[in-house]
């Protein structure tokens, strides 16, 4: 079966333009929510490349790291697990489900390169334990970008890597769906279902279910 990829978001005017223009936006790392992000080994110590100052090769791997966008998104095989029953998901990355998440499939992935550092993805792995960077090469440093706690485990993370943070483009037919919080505002619904008009997608209203403390989905018909 076919990978579906999902990325939950809030309603503000730069993601509801980015999403209009059929681009994704990759950002620092240093805006990713897990104090975790790059922690890493070295000569038995837990450091962060942020907090580097002296040491020549973590001060290489900090630029490199602060020289890359990346573009994080959920990924499942079942097409409507993540946008149906992903309460957390909602409330963590969209707005207390006042915002809406968008369904990309494969294509979104096309161009890049598996564990690439230029213009690449990689799948997240799992563990409690820490990272090691034992020398400065690509294996090890792809190592620490790719790894996150336990915890975290039930996004079943990919992430996009690219050289340079900012408006990346993506394959014109990427987007499967657009999904509208249970709680979206009458007005951000109005301009998402526009643009999933105008893009060409499917677009869908997240609703409560009656019998469960569980989400439903109905389509939205265009006019």
């Amino acid at each position: 079966m076919d990978m579906k990829y999902y990325k939950f978001r809030e309603c503000t005017e730069n993601n509801l333009d980015t999403l209009s223009r059929s681009c994704i936006y990759a950002a620092s790392c240093q805006s990713f929510n897990d104090p975790y992000e790059g922690v890493c080994w070295v000569d038995a110590m837990a450091v962060k490349y942020e907090q580097v100052k002296n040491q020549s090769l973590l001060v290489h791997n900090k630029q490199r790291l602060n020289n890359r966008g990346f573009y994080c998104v959920a990924s499942s095989e079942n097409t409507d697990y993540l946008a149906c029953e992903g309460l957390l998901m909602w409330v963590h990355y969209a707005d207390a489900h006042k915002g809406y998440c968008v369904q990309y499939n494969e294509r979104l992935l096309e161009g890049l390169e598996k564990d690439s550092l230029e213009r690449g993805y990689c799948k997240m792995e799992y563990t409690d334990d820490m990272p090691y960077l034992p020398e400065d090469n690509d294996i090890s440093f792809m190592n620490v970008i790719k790894t996150k706690s336990k915890c975290w485990e039930s996004e079943n993370e990919t992430r996009l890597i690219y050289r340079g943070q900012g408006l990346k483009s993506i394959n014109t037919d990427a987007i499967d769906a657009i999904y509208l919080g249970c709680m979206i505002s009458d007005s951000n619904k109005s301009r998402l279902v526009s643009i999933a008009q105008r893009l060409g997608v499917q677009c869908f209203q997240m609703e409560l279910r009656n019998d469960r403390r569980e989400l439903k989905v109905s389509p939205v018909f265009f006019e």
